[in-house]
Parts: structure tokens; C-alpha cells; sequence
């Protein structure tokens, strides 16, 4: 037996024993997802890219899908399972795929690895489009050497409205003062299961940013780690929910102060309608020693029907005395009085509450430093509240008339602002 096949089979083994939530915290509070019992990426035939790659005002460097691979950059190299290349990224990760029920499921399925290496310190950006009709799990790799800056973008997509699964896990490690921040966009179509998982660590003086933006699948399952991990080390982690229809959403980030003078912060916003269910599960730890450390957990949410459910749950743990933290959390229905303003002002109901949904999401999006990623999302996001696209579907995009708030801050103003408070 090789290596490799021990590795899935110990992965199998993992996936059947381990719980749905080991987390004692969140066993009250989480969302069941079915599984097939048989591993493996599936065989049935898959386009290469579904049409979303045409509709995008985005140019991707590598194009992931169930049977067909290519990257376009020397940056981005894609390793088929069992090969070489894929299995020494495999030795080498950081995150524990033993610990947890969908990564080791992730593991023993993943049909490719992507390594993403930013090796020189010219500033990078780099695009990455992930499309299936069928089962697909995926492993990324991405690896920002001393001093390297980059935006990678991933984009999760499928071609057909199907009840495929699309499962991710991304290791991020930023070197000594590198910059990097991971733009992920799950745009699944309705029927669609999603499995997300990430693992992000901050070196002496670096900075780590993931943008998660949750759009599609009828179920999405996200397990997040972010850890600030060397002296004066930032990770912060922006989070997007947009839920209608039955979508249900279980999502649970950490953010981890393990070193002196780290910052460390999260934000969360979730859009809930219709009968969908999501819950955020924020927590913040600040391990023994990590002094002059600071730690924020920040959860907002707009309830749009009265049958939608959405459930926050920010909470934390501190080791250390000499250090900043605090979390908040705020849930509302959509406002009555503002859209009856806006009535007075001559817009119709049906707009007035697009323009709060949008409001109140842009506000999130603006964190993204990719003015073409955010106007796509935004086209999203207004399209979908105004109840003419479906869960998966991509309307036409144009930035003209279009404003978008810009970015207010740069990685590294973002912490020197919280090493300020």
C-alpha cells in the first residue's frame, strides 16, 4: 500500500469516528450535512469551467474543475492526488485534518492540491476560478515568502444546478512582514453542498486577511483558523452572509492572539430571508504570554422575514491580563420606519428594501481591496434582493452608476488603528 492510500484510508477512518460538532461549545447549535459514504472525486463527466467565467469581469490565472485543470500562471501549480508534488504539500501542512469530521472527509477526497508560491516582494495578484457538475474537493496551498505582498481571489462556482459537493481546505502562512489577503467566493448553485475550511497564520510582523463571501448552496459547513502568531503579527477575517430560499449556513471562525503585540479581528455580517438558517460562531482566544496583545469579535445580522433564523454566538477566551478584547453582537429585523421614509421620498417599497440590503452589505464588501471583485458582488447581492436572480446566478455586471464605498484602510493601517485603541 502507498503512502498515499494510507492517507485516505486513515482519512476515511477519521471521518466515520469523528462527531458532526466536536466543539462543546456549539453541539447545541450547529447544522447536520449527509455525506455520500463513498470517497473519491466522481468520475462523471465535467465541463471545464461553467459559463460564470465568461460573466465575471475577472481574469483567472488557473481554472480548477472535477476533470480538467490548467494554470496560466508560474506562480500557481496544480499536483494530482498521489503524485509527488501533492504529497509533499500534504506532509508539510500545518492544519490537523484529524480533527475535525469535514476536513478528514475533505482529505481522503481531494482529487488536486493548488500550491500557490509568492517567492519574490513585488506586490502579486493572482485569480483562481473553481467549477464542477459533480463532486469536487480541493486542497490549497498558499505560501507568501519574507516581504512578499499579494491578493488571490478564489471563486467557487459549478456549471449545472446539481446536488454536487464542493469542498475546500486553505492553508495560508504569511512569512516574516509579508502581506497577504484571500478573497473566497462560494457561489455554488441551489442544490449544491459546501464545505469550507481554512487555516491562516501570521508570522513576526506579517499580516493575514480572508474575506469569506457566502452566497450559494443549499448547505454550507465553514470551519475558520486564523492565528497571529509571531510578535507584532496581524490576522483579521471578514465575513458575508447572503441567505434566501432554505439555504442553511453553519459558520464557526477563530481567531487565536499567540504571540506578544498581535492583533487579532473579526467581523461578520449576515443577510437572512425567506426560510434559510444561519448561524455565526465567533471566537477569539488569547493564549498565556501574548501580552499587549488586542482581540475583537464583531457579529451583525438584518433579518429580513420573520421565518428566516439567524443566531450569533460570538464568544471568547483570554489567558493573559495585559491585553485588549471585546466582543459584540447585534441582530435586527429590517427597519419599517426607514422604509417608510423612503416611501415618503417617492421609491417604492420592493426598492426601499433593496437599498437597505445593499446598504447594509456593501458596508462588508468595501473590505475588499478588488474594485472589479467588489462590483461583482455588489450586481450580486442587488440583483438577488431585488428578487430577479437565483440562488448560483451571476447578472449582468456594469460599474457604471455603480458606487461602492472604497477600502478605508490597508492591511496595515487596519492594525496600527487597533494597536492605537
Amino acid at each position: 500500500m502507498t503512502l498515499y492510500e494510507t492517507m485516505v484510508n486513515e482519512s476515511k477512518e477519521l471521518y466515520k469516528s469523528l462527531p458532526e460538532e466536536g466543539n462543546e461549545l456549539f453541539k447545541r447549535r450547529f447544522i447536520p450535512i449527509e455525506l455520500p459514504q463513498s470517497f473519491g472525486s466522481s468520475t462523471a463527466q465535467a465541463q471545464e469551467a461553467s459559463s460564470d467565467i465568461n460573466k465575471l469581469p475577472i481574469k483567472f490565472d488557473a481554472i480548477i474543475s472535477g476533470n480538467g485543470c490548467r494554470s496560466m500562471s508560474k506562480a500557481v501549480k496544480i499536483a494530482a492526488a498521489g503524485s509527488e508534488e501533492y504529497m509533499n504539500a500534504i506532509s508539510s501542512r500545518i492544519y490537523d485534518t484529524g480533527s475535525d469530521k469535514y476536513s478528514a472527509f475533505i482529505n481522503a477526497s481531494s482529487s488536486n492540491a493548488v500550491i500557490v508560491n509568492i517567492s519574490d516582494t513585488s506586490t502579486r495578484k493572482l485569480n483562481l476560478f473553481f467549477s464542477t457538475n459533480s463532486d469536487i474537493c480541493t486542497q490549497v496551498f498558499i505560501n507568501a515568502a519574507k516581504n512578499a505582498e499579494c491578493e488571490i481571489t478564489e471563486w467557487h462556482s459549478s456549471s449545472e444546478h446539481s446536488g454536487s459537493i464542493n469542498g475546500v481546505i486553505n492553508e495560508i502562512i504569511a512569512s516574516p512582514y509579508s502581506k497577504i489577503a484571500l478573497n473566497v467566493v462560494h457561489n455554488e448553485p441551489s442544490e449544491a453542498k459546501v464545505l469550507n475550511v481554512s487555516k491562516a497564520v501570521a508570522m513576526s510582523n506579517a499580516h493575514a486577511t480572508v474575506n469569506y463571501v457566502y452566497l450559494g448552496g443549499s448547505l454550507t459547513k465553514s470551519r475558520n483558523y486564523l492565528f497571529a502568531s509571531g510578535y507584532s503579527a496581524g490576522v483579521v477575517a471578514n465575513e458575508f452572509v447572503f441567505a434566501q430560499s432554505e439555504q442553511k449556513y453553519d459558520i464557526n471562525t477563530s481567531i487565536v492572539n499567540e504571540a506578544e503585540a498581535t492583533s487579532a479581528r473579526l467581523t461578520s455580517k449576515a443577510v437572512v430571508s425567506d426560510k434559510s438558517v444561519c448561524f455565526l460562531k465567533g471566537f477569539s482566544k488569547i493564549n498565556h504570554g501574548a501580552k499587549d496583545s488586542h482581540s475583537f469579535v464583531e457579529e451583525r445580522g438584518l433579518i429580513i422575514e420573520k421565518s428566516a433564523k439567524l443566531e450569533s454566538i460570538p464568544s471568547m477566551s483570554i489567558d493573559e491580563s495585559q491585553v485588549k478584547a471585546s466582543h459584540s453582537s447585534s441582530m435586527a429585523p429590517l427597519d419599517q420606519d426607514t422604509i417608510f421614509y423612503l416611501n415618503s421620498r417617492g421609491i417604492d417599497s420592493k426598492t426601499a428594501r433593496m437599498l437597505i440590503i445593499s446598504g447594509f452589505s456593501i458596508s462588508q464588501l468595501a473590505k475588499i481591496s478588488d474594485d472589479m471583485l467588489k462590483v461583482a458582488l455588489s450586481s450580486i447581492v442587488s440583483s438577488r434582493s431585488s428578487g430577479i436572480d437565483g440562488i448560483g446566478k451571476i447578472p449582468s455586471i456594469a460599474s457604471r452608476d455603480m458606487w461602492i464605498p472604497p477600502a478605508s484602510y490597508t492591511t496595515i493601517q487596519k492594525h496600527k488603528d487597533l494597536e492605537a485603541v
